[in-house]
């Protein structure tokens, strides 16, 4: 009866795992993408400020033409591929031990036992 519990405790751990690995990752890709929104919008303000410039231009003889340099700047700096690279991972991960936690309650269910989390998920990895 202690080992039942016992794995029922460590299988419910691995869910709280996942769906915490879950969260994270996707709150990381949440933080980025919005960042990069930002960055693009910044970029494409940038681009329409200079083709307006350069369409009021048009018509001047010997006038100024102000072009604004350095948008792409702006997207290289949002991208930090470090954070998405981490949040793709955690989200994968998250997927895999829930697929595991799956595979071994269907498992169960198969067998006959009663109850889910009677065999060990760790020692189904």
């Amino acid at each position: 009866m202690l080992k039942q519990l016992e794995n029922q405790l460590s299988f419910d751990n691995w869910r709280l795992t996942a769906s915490i690995l879950g969260v994270v990752g996707s709150c990381l890709l949440g933080w980025r993408v919005a960042g990069l929104i930002k960055a693009l919008a910044v970029a494409l303000k940038i681009h329409q400020q200079n083709i307006k410039n350069l369409a009021d231009a048009g018509g001047r003889i010997g006038g100024d033409v102000i072009v604004f340099t350095g948008a792409s700047m702006h997207v290289e700096r949002a991208q930090k591929r470090g954070l998405m690279v981490s949040g793709f991972l955690l989200v994968i991960t998250s997927a895999v031990i829930q697929f595991v936690l799956l595979v071994t309650e269907l498992r169960n269910d198969k067998l006959g036992r009663v109850g889910a989390g009677l065999v060990n998920p760790v020692s189904q990895l």
